[in-house]
């Protein structure tokens, strides 16, 4: 069962914090170090003690960052912008399954047939999603010995010291986390799971109002049952309670929240603890998703540091195109149930290492996550581009040709409104042989003994299905040669 950590604070007296790792370190802490006292002398002559002995010295750094830095950074992690929408820690070894159990039929009552149907088993309508590792990655960070020492020449030294390293364990975490969610948001939003709901503009103050009003009717339908919002299509309702509103900066500056709050039947104060504040759902740091999650990404280009260690320079998302991105600007809101986006701590610790060669020592803050959205949990995305819409599928190329055993690829460009899902589904038609085939990339393979002699490659609009493209392959024994030129393309 997913725990979350116990919300710790760190004292901002630095004796607190040396006396807390003498106490509960070593034996050789209590022989060699004594209690330290508030004051800079105590503090420093204990620093000495410490900074002379290399063995004390390396373990009262070791102590640091994993009694106190790390346990306040896996605590302070659950205080970030996303913190909310966070589900916990798992332990080692346990996986996350959501069931979901669909509504009874109801069935008519017949006295004549009772007897016989009393004893049918009726199977209740089951569906789970599971939820795998997919986020790994880890932020190193150094302490050298004259940072060290000169923690110890002031009464706040140690524990700024601590708030330095925080601060940068921490700030880099939050960041790409909530990139991380703002990237889940954005691509079940582009591939149409999320459902859009048209939303007038925020241009004027009649139209903010409008906008309220829908967000108000969305949240009030939520309420029902429906399969409207869902993406697995099931029937479920989310109460004004067990609901987020995750607002783009620019929409919250146009919306009185005193406004929204009562859209939501909830006072100011309870509703801001609803209101996730986004800056916007397409600003994604693309070269940060990139080194965090490369799967997500293409055409990643590092360059080599001085250090030896790898960096990226750029990346382009692989699953939302520009355009897209440009279109995500516009969304206003994004209301989900609590449950729609799912993130879990799998693995959140520091190890460290010494470097005798360097005077240093290494920290590696690594932290691993689960992130999905719950296919049963309600959610909608508020579209001010218009009515989402495909209007035309373009495959190209329009027509070509090939040999038996051949390979032709195929791409196909999208016309469309609006926010909405510009996949297509690739199929084909007039082939005789079930070698033949065109998989999800639009990629035909055509069978060796394969006996059509023209085949139709159709790409269909996954958003519309009555929206589609064609193509027309032509197949030979050989290709065809034109003023000595072998002819592949229409």
């Amino acid at each position: 069962m997913p725990t979350i950590p116990e919300k710790l604070t760190i004292t901002n007296v630095s004796s607190d914090v040396i006396n807390a790792i003498r106490n509960s370190g070593s034996i050789d802490y209590a022989r060699y170090i004594p209690v330290t006292t508030p004051d800079a002398d105590s503090i420093r002559n204990v620093g000495a003690i410490i900074m002379d002995s290399p063995n004390l010295r390396n373990a009262f750094a070791a102590d640091l960052l994993n009694m106190v830095i790390a346990v306040h950074v896996k605590s302070k992690s659950y205080e970030s912008p996303t913190a909310r929408l966070k589900k916990g820690e798992l332990m080692h070894g346990e996986t996350i399954e959501d069931v979901f159990v669909n509504m009874l039929e109801a069935e008519l009552y017949d006295p004549a047939g009772s007897e016989i149907d009393v004893f049918k088993r009726r199977f209740p309508d089951i569906k789970a999603a599971y939820y795998m590792t997919n986020y790994q990655v880890m932020y190193p960070v150094s302490i050298s010995n004259e940072q060290l020492r000169a923690a110890f020449y002031t009464a706040d030294g140690v524990y700024n010291l601590i708030m330095k390293i925080e601060e940068q364990l921490y700030t880099s975490d939050a960041y790409d986390d909530f990139n991380m969610v703002k990237y889940l948001i954005a691509v079940n939003i582009v591939e149409g799971r999320i459902k859009a709901v048209a939303c007038a503009a925020p241009s004027s103050e009649a139209n903010v109002r409008s906008g309220v009003r829908t967000i108000k009717a969305t949240s009030n339908r939520m309420r029902f049952m429906t399969d409207e919002y869902t993406i697995a299509g099931v029937k479920t309702h989310a109460q004004h309670e067990e609901q987020t509103l995750l607002i783009s900066a620019d929409y919250d500056a146009a919306v009185d929240v005193e406004v929204l709050a009562a859209a939501f039947n909830m006072s100011k104060a309870e509703f801001l603890s609803k209101r996730l504040l986004v800056d916007s759902f397409g600003n994604i740091d693309v070269r940060r998703l990139a080194a965090c999650a490369p799967e997500l990404c293409d055409n990643i280009v590092y360059e080599t540091l001085p250090n030896g260690i790898k960096r990226v320079v750029s990346a382009d998302l692989k699953y939302i195109s520009d355009d897209q991105l440009t279109a995500l600007d516009s969304v206003p809101a994004v209301l989900i149930d609590d449950e729609f986006v799912q993130e879990y701590d799998v693995l959140n610790t520091i190890e460290e290492i010494r470097n005798p060669s360097g005077l240093y020592t290494n920290a590696f803050h690594h932290v691993w996550r689960k992130y999905a959205v719950c296919p049963f949990a309600p959610a909608a995305v508020f579209d001010t581009t218009g009515s989402p819409a495909i209007s035309a599928v373009t495959v190209s190329p329009s027509t070509a040709n090939s040999v038996k055993g051949g390979n032709v690829g195929f791409s196909a460009a999208i016309t469309a409104t609006g926010i909405i899902d510009q996949s297509v589904v690739w199929s084909l038609t007039g082939a005789n042989k079930d070698a033949t085939t065109v998989d999800a990339a639009g990629n035909l393979h055509i069978a060796s003994d394969e006996t059509a002699t023209t085949i139709t490659v159709k790409a269909t609009s996954a958003a519309d299905a009555t929206v589609y493209g064609t193509a027309t392959v032509t197949v030979y024994d050989n290709l065809p040669v034109y003023n000595g030129e072998i002819v592949i393309g229409g």
